[in-house]
C-alpha cells in the first residue's frame, strides 16, 4: 500500500534548507579532497638508505624490517653479523664490518 502523499512528496522540488545541506556537504568533500591533495604534494620525501643496513628477518610475530643507519649501523653489524647471515651479506654490501665467526 502507498505511504499517503507519497507522489506528490516526490513530484516537488527540494526545499531550501535541503539545498543549504546539499551545498555545505558538496563543499565539505571538495575542501577535504583538496586538504588530501595538498598533504600528499607536500609530504617529505621518503629517506634514503644510502650508508644504511636494512633487512628483514623473522621475529615471534612473523617478519619485521631492521633499519640502522651510521655509527647505530656499525653497531649492528659487529653485534648481528656474526649471528646471521642474511645480516652479514647485507652489512658487507654496504660496507660494514662484520665480526668474525659469521
Amino acid at each position: 500500500m502507498p505511504v499517503e502523499r507519497q507522489a506528490e512528496r516526490l513530484a516537488s522540488s527540494l526545499r531550501p534548507r535541503d539545498k543549504y545541506f546539499l551545498a555545505a556537504m558538496t563543499c565539505a568533500v571538495v575542501l577535504g579532497i583538496g586538504a588530501t591533495a595538498f598533504v600528499y604534494a607536500n609530504r617529505a620525501p621518503a629517506p634514503s638508505n644510502k650508508g644504511c643496513v636494512v633487512v628483514t628477518v623473522a621475529s615471534s610475530l612473523g617478519g619485521t624490517t631492521l633499519r640502522n643507519c651510521g655509527t647505530a649501523a656499525r653497531e649492528y653489524c659487529r653485534l648481528q653479523g656474526k649471528l646471521n647471515g642474511g645480516i652479514a651479506a647485507e652489512c658487507r654490501r654496504q660496507g660494514f664490518p662484520v665480526a668474525p665467526g659469521s
